[in-house]
């Protein structure tokens, strides 16, 4: 995770301006990245509330439902897919920031979901990867 996070930091303004046309969406991105960032670097980061996002070792994205508490893995190409959608990317950057088991909350892993398709995975209880805090 590393490495991506080194590679985005290191692309030239214009160049993030050519992938990502809409400033919205380049601005949540960046946003995505600094908050990554402040997952892995933070060990404290989410127990003050129960983390509906994190990212696991592998570089995929953990997301968990706040009401059920139902957790999905989601891979390389669903990430990818949420970021370069601006519905997306602000349904995860948004929702990240609403406190407590609230139906913003569960809405915006919903939508998360809805767009990363195909490259969600329900993690069965007791089949937590490793890594998660």
């Amino acid at each position: 995770m590393q490495a991506i996070l080194d590679r985005w930091r290191g692309l030239p303004g214009s160049l993030k301006e050519k992938v990502f046309k809409n400033d919205n969406l380049r601005k949540d991105v960046g946003n995505f990245f600094n908050l990554v960032e402040s997952m892995r670097e933070s060990p404290t980061f989410g127990q003050k509330r129960p983390a509906t996002a994190s990212m696991l070792p592998s570089g995929m994205l953990r997301l968990v439902n706040p009401l059920d508490g139902t957790a999905y893995k989601v891979g390389a190409a669903g990430l990818t897919k949420i970021l370069f959608n601006p519905k997306g990317a602000r349904a995860l950057m948004e929702g990240l920031a609403i406190q407590g088991k609230t139906a913003g909350r569960t809405l915006a892993v919903a939508e998360v979901l809805k767009i990363a398709g195909d490259d969600v995975q329900k993690i069965e209880p007791g089949d937590e990867p490793q890594g998660v805090r």
